[in-house]
């Protein structure tokens, strides 16, 4: 769902195997990243600083949304939408 051009970064650890089509990477010149890029101290420190409030997400974020509505609220206009950022999706 990533628009043409975009980027999909994996940031979460699955241990299943995930097809994935390079034929609509390819076409869509869609990079597709992984990162694992902190530690655990480093991830304590966030979530410290967090429950703090030293850090404030509300920049971070263009839009909360439920899980029940990721396709409409998410996907679908995210791929509209060129002003959002990033959506926060909670279960």
């Amino acid at each position: 769902m990533a628009r043409p051009g975009g980027q999909v970064i994996l940031v979460g650890v699955n241990e299943k195997e995930t097809p994935v089509l390079p034929m609509g990477l390819m076409l869509g010149e869609i990079q597709l990243k992984g990162s694992l890029a902190w530690s655990h101290h480093d991830f304590q420190i966030a979530v410290d600083m967090l429950a703090a409030g030293k850090i404030e997400t509300g920049p971070m974020l263009s839009d909360t949304i439920a899980m029940a509505h990721i396709e409409e609220q998410g996907f679908k206009r995210l791929k509209s939408d060129k002003s959002l950022i990033k959506l926060l999706v909670k279960p």
